[in-house]
C-alpha cells in the first residue's frame, strides 16, 4: 500500500537538459510546486498530538511547513528517516512499529495511532 503513488502529475512532455536527457531537477521543482499548492489548502495542525508528530517530523526531516494531511514520504521522508521517527517515538514513550508509519503516513492519522500506542508510566520505566 505504501508504494502506491499518492498523486500523479500528467505532462505533455518531459523537461530535457541541453543534452536531450530528462531534466530531473526540473521535474523535482515541478513536483515541489505541485506539493506546495496542494498542501496550502490543507487544514492547520491544531491538536497537541498532531503538534507532537509535527515536531518529531521536523526534527528528522528538517524544518518544513506541515499540515494535518501532510504525508511523511511526500514531505521528504524515506526509510532511514522513518526508522529515526520510530526511535524518537519510542524515546517519547510510544510503542510505535515502523509499519504504522507506512500505513498511517499523514500527520493526522499518525497522531491518532500515537495516542493509541502511548505506554503507561510503569511500562516506560520497564523499558
Amino acid at each position: 500500500n505504501y508504494m502506491v503513488p499518492k498523486r500523479i502529475i500528467f505532462l505533455e512532455t518531459f523537461p530535457l537538459t541541453a543534452n536531450g536527457k530528462v531534466d530531473h531537477k526540473a521535474l523535482t521543482r515541478m513536483t515541489n510546486r505541485e506539493k506546495k499548492t496542494s498542501q496550502s489548502i490543507n487544514k492547520p495542525i491544531i491538536t497537541a498530538s498532531e503538534d507532537r508528530v509535527a515536531k518529531i517530523w521536523n526534527d528528522v526531516l528538517g524544518p518544513t511547513e506541515l499540515y494535518k494531511s501532510s504525508d511523511f514520504f511526500l514531505s521528504g521522508g524515506d526509510a532511514y528517516n522513518a526508522i529515526e521517527v520510530v526511535k524518537r517515538c519510542h524515546k517519547a514513550g510510544y510503542l510505535i512499529k515502523l509499519s504504522m508509519l507506512y500505513r498511517y503516513s499523514t500527520i493526522e492519522a499518525f497522531a491518532i495511532i500515537m495516542d493509541r500506542c502511548r505506554l503507561a508510566p510503569q511500562e516506560e520505566a520497564e523499558l
